[in-house]
């Protein structure tokens, strides 16, 4: 499974299409989805969910990082650009940093 992350920088408060990667969005109707008969597609979304789907975790990530990126580091005005509290902002912050913590092994020498 190929996974990848990709970082959306809109000077405004809103992504527009033309800045989201290809295959987010959704396909002309009729092209040969399986789902292409069931009306499932809201169209007050505001992201479309691919063919092959998402990890959450990635895009709660990769939200974190563009909110971060546009308040220059800022946690209080990041967390108000994607509807958190600081508190709320700096706990899922700190769950993604601790799950990406490189592992460190301790290495014991046999003594003779």
């Amino acid at each position: 499974m190929h996974s990848s992350c990709h970082l959306v920088l809109e000077d405004g408060d809103i992504i527009s299409a033309r800045s989201l990667p290809v295959g987010i969005l959704p396909a002309e109707p009729g092209a040969g989805s399986r789902f292409s008969r069931l009306s499932l597609l809201n169209t007050d979304a505001l992201l479309s969910l691919p063919p092959d789907g998402l990890s959450l975790d990635e895009l709660e990530t990769s939200l974190l990082k563009q909110a971060l990126a546009r308040s220059n580091g800022n946690q209080t005005r990041a967390a108000k650009l994607v509807g958190l509290t600081r508190d709320q902002f700096r706990y899922r912050w700190k769950k993604f940093r601790e799950t990406n913590r490189p592992r460190l092994v301790a290495v014991g020498g046999s003594q003779h």
